[in-house]
Order: structure tokens, then C-alpha cells, then sequence
């Protein structure tokens, strides 16, 4: 029912901390491309050929990072990875390197001590601080905002661009992913 829901608001994509086939079958139905989350490499291949339009690596950073993300990769070139889960800003160029098509940011949006101490206007700025000049979405493009975690793609394609729907791709063994 929040798919539905949530396509029914506009949303532009639908995340999920796994990959549900009911869920996706329903984004894909209303129209909407659907990141289904994933963490082993057979979680991952699954997610790929249930049709998930990319593929949320959620706990990421707790599992080797960017360099995981490189080695999920060598096996499976076409996956479309949506990075999550314990990622600082200044890892996000050794993510884009890697192979992702995007980077969830949750706790480096936000300033700790500053929210500690009830400073609004510091917390406000922490997103800005982090961008420093560095991440920039394309203009025409607004961070999506998805429970706390801000997803931008900082070199100029943009989550959209990311999960445009393509010819499936192949897998190690050639089956269409």
C-alpha cells in the first residue's frame, strides 16, 4: 500500500531496504522504477533478475565500502548500484569510482553536537557544509529526500538518469539480469 501510495504522490523512484518482488511488481506497474535493497552477492544477482531497476547496497561501509562495491562488480559489470549505510562524504568520489550510480548520505548530513545542542541553524547548514563544492547534482535535478537519507548522484547524471529503464543486462553467465 505505501508503494502505491507513494506513486500515487509522484514519486520518482521506490526504495526498500530489500528486494520484494510484490513491491517491485507493483512500482513497475504504476510506472515507477524501484531500487530493491541487497547486500551478498546472491541477494544481489536476485535483485537484479527480479527486475529491480538498480540495486541498494545497504550496510555498505560495514562491509568493506567502495572497495566491496568494486569486487560485486568484477562478477556482475552490470550492476547498477545504489550505495547506503555508513558512508562519510569524503568517501563518495571512492564510491562513483567504484561503480556506483548513486550515494546515500544519512549521517553525514547531520551535525551531531550542533543538534545536541539545539543549534537549528547549524544543522541546517551541516548538508551545504558537506557538498562543500564537491557534490553537485545536475541543476534541473532536487535531492530526493527518502526516511532521512539524501540521495544525490554528484557528476552531473542524476538518480533519475541512474535509474532510467535500459535492455536488461547480463550476468556472469549470460542470462539476461
Amino acid at each position: 500500500e505505501a508503494c502505491s501510495a507513494c506513486a500515487a504522490a509522484g514519486a520518482a523512484f521506490i526504495v526498500s531496504p530489500v528486494t520484494e518482488p510484490a513491491v517491485l511488481a507493483r512500482a513497475h506497474d504504476r510506472g515507477v522504477p524501484y531500487v530493491g535493497g541487497a547486500l551478498t552477492p546472491t541477494e544481489v544477482l536476485a535483485s537484479m533478475r527480479a527486475g529491480s531497476d538498480a540495486v541498494k547496497l545497504f550496510p555498505v561501509g560495514s562491509v568493506g565500502g567502495a572497495g566491496y562495491l568494486r569486487a560485486l562488480r568484477e562478477p556482475l559489470p552490470g550492476l547498477r548500484a545504489v550505495v547506503s549505510g555508513g558512508i562519510a562524504a569524503a568517501e563518495v568520489p571512492g564510491y562513483l569510482t567504484a561503480g556506483a550510480h548513486a550515494v546515500c548520505l544519512g549521517g553525514a548530513l547531520i551535525d551531531r553536537a550542533a543538534a545536541d545542542r539545539g543549534d537549528v541553524d547549524a544543522v541546517a547548514a551541516q548538508p551545504a557544509r558537506v557538498r562543500g563544492g564537491r557534490l553537485r547534482p545536475r541543476d534541473d535535478l532536487q535531492p530526493q529526500v527518502l526516511r532521512g537519507e539524501l540521495l544525490e548522484h554528484p557528476v552531473g547524471r542524476g538518480v533519475a538518469d541512474a535509474l532510467e529503464r535500459r535492455p536488461p543486462d547480463r550476468g556472469p553467465d549470460g542470462a539476461a539480469v
